[in-house]
Order: structure tokens, then sequence, then C-alpha cells
């Protein structure tokens, strides 16, 4: 996110705005509520919190390792990405 503003000022009110955002949308304000709705399922798996969630209720529901291997690897895919996007975009600007 930090790539994508023109200056530090505007940094922390994006990271911000960004953390809060993907966190309603990830799930994790609705993480305790038995009945969520099906969108917020459907959601959560587009963001990093939604799969840190799903595994970490694995593990507090006595899963083992093999119940986390899912949620692990797409943190680290979604990782691999955001870290690629940032790249790109922090060398363009200072090219």
């Amino acid at each position: 996110v930090i790539s994508f503003v023109k200056n530090a000022r505007q940094a922390g009110t994006v990271i911000g705005g960004a953390i809060t955002l993907s966190g309603m949308l990830g799930g994790l304000f609705t993480a305790v509520l038995p009945d969520s709705p099906a969108f917020i399922s459907v959601t959560a798996r587009l963001f990093p919190q939604g799969w840190a969630i799903q595994g970490w209720k694995s593990i507090l529901a006595g899963g083992g390792v093999a119940d986390i291997v899912l949620p692990a690897a797409a943190l680290l895919v979604i990782s691999v990405i955001c870290f690629t996007v940032a790249t790109v975009f922090l060398r363009r600007r200072f090219a």
C-alpha cells in the first residue's frame, strides 16, 4: 500500500484505512459470530486476515499440522504477490 502513496504523510492514513477495510472484509470483526453471513466467508478468502483466522480456528479446534497447511500456503502466496507488486511499483517510482 505504501508503494502507491505519494509521500510519507499520506502513508499513515492510507495504511490505517486499508488495514481497517481489509480486516472488516477479511472477517476479523465477525469471527466470533456463530452464524455469520455467507458473503463474509467468501470475501474472507480474498484477504490474509481471513486465512489467518481460518488457521487459528483450526488450531483452537484441536487440528493438526495438516489442517493449517492450506491457510499457511494461502498466506505465503498472498505475501509473495504483495511483495512483488510493491517491488515493481517502488522500482518504477525511484527509477
